[in-house]
C-alpha cells in the first residue's frame, strides 16, 4: 500500500510540474472590470488588459530599465481570457480574473518586477462597483499556490518566534546587568 501511496504521490506531483511549466509564461490579473463585450471578441479584453494594466506596467519598466523597449499588445500578449466559473460582476462581489500568457520570459519578468509602483488603481466606476485593486501575479496551479501559502505561513511563524526570542534575550540581559 505504501508502494502505490508514493506511485500516486509523484505522479501527482509529475503532473502539477507539468501543468506549472504550461503556465510559465502567464500572470493571473485580479480586480479588471468586465464588460459584456469581451465575450463576443475575445481581442477586446486582451488590448483592454494591454492599455489599461500592462502598458503603464512595461512604461515603467522601461525606465528602470527592465526593458529595451515597451512591446506593442502583440509582442505582449500571446493569449488571453477570463477564468471560467466565476460570475460577472453584478454591483457586489470581484470580477473574474483574467489570465494573460506573456509573449517572451523577459517581458514577464519585466512586468513581475515592476508592477509593485506601476499597477494602475481602480477607476472611479470600478471603485463604485466595488473593485478595490488590480493585482497581478503568476498564475499558479493549485497545489503550487497551496504550498506558497504554507510557505509564506511558516515564514510568518518563524519570523515571530525569532522576534519573541530576540525580545526574551533583551530582557533577560537587561535584568541579569544588575
Amino acid at each position: 500500500m505504501k508502494d502505490l501511496n508514493a506511485k500516486v504521490f509523484s505522479l501527482q506531483n509529475t503532473v502539477n510540474q507539468q501543468e506549472q511549466e504550461k503556465r510559465s509564461l502567464s500572470l493571473r490579473i485580479n480586480g479588471l472590470a468586465f464588460y459584456p463585450d469581451e465575450k463576443a471578441d475575445p481581442s477586446i479584453l486582451a488590448k483592454r488588459v494591454f492599455d489599461r494594466v500592462l502598458q503603464p506596467i512595461m512604461v515603467q519598466a522601461k525606465a528602470n530599465d527592465k526593458l529595451a523597449k515597451v512591446p506593442s499588445l502583440a509582442g505582449t500578449i500571446a493569449g488571453c481570457y477570463r477564468i471560467r466559473g466565476h460570475t460577472a460582476l453584478t454591483g457586489t462581489g470581484s470580477p473574474p480574473p483574467v489570465v494573460v500568457k506573456i509573449s517572451t520570459e523577459q517581458v514577464r519578468l519585466a512586468i513581475l518586477q515592476s508592477k509593485r509602483r506601476a499597477t494602475p488603481p481602480p477607476l472611479d466606476t470600478e471603485k463604485d462597483w466595488g473593485i478595490q485593486r488590480i493585482s497581478i501575479m503568476e498564475d499558479l496551479t493549485p497545489q503550487a499556490y497551496k504550498t506558497l501559502r504554507d510557505l509564506k505561513r511558516l515564514e510568518q511563524v518563524n519570523r515571530k518566534a525569532i522576534n519573541n526570542t530576540s525580545k526574551k534575550k533583551q530582557f533577560y540581559s537587561k535584568n541579569n546587568k544588575r
